[in-house]
């Protein structure tokens, strides 16, 4: 019994050296699958769907998910004012402010957005507020926007 608590407190020092350790990279422990971009006016809401090797899975159930908000967070280095509202096992859900801009020029209810880059290659879902959907797979960053709001 006391061999099986030294393995298991050496393998939980192992998990935290390996969730914990920085990098501009996206870590070999979780894989991105899909981001979902819902955009509200200038801000969005961004979903991010993913999935965790059985070691940091378990790390997650046993000492709960906020080492995973630094390896969320380097993914939208490029955005402004990140806020992550939530990470649980599969899914993150972060806010982002002053995602898209307004020309004064267009009128107030054209919004413009500019590509930003992500930290790894992932499939794009974009929701714009008129309802429309638009797909865009495996691409490194966001594309170059342009919609209305009624």
């Amino acid at each position: 019994m006391k061999h099986k608590v030294i393995l298991i407190f050496i393998g939980i020092l192992i998990s935290l050296f390996i969730l914990t350790s920085g990098s501009a990279e996206i870590p070999e422990y979780i894989d991105v699958n899909s981001i979902t971009m819902e955009l509200h006016g200038t801000d969005a809401t961004f979903t991010v769907n993913y999935e965790l090797d059985a070691v940091a899975r378990i790390y997650i159930i046993m000492l709960g998910s906020s080492s995973l908000e630094p390896v969320i967070v380097d993914l939208f280095h490029e955005f402004d004012n990140v806020t992550i509202i939530s990470t649980l096992y599969d899914h993150a859900v972060v806010e982002a402010t002053n995602v898209t801009y307004q020309n004064p020029e267009q009128g107030s209810e054209y919004y413009f957005h500019d590509s930003c880059p992500f930290g790894t290659t992932v499939d794009l879902y974009i929701k714009f507020p008129s309802g429309v959907e638009r797909e865009h797979p495996d691409v490194i960053c966001t594309p170059n926007l342009f919609f209305e709001i009624l």
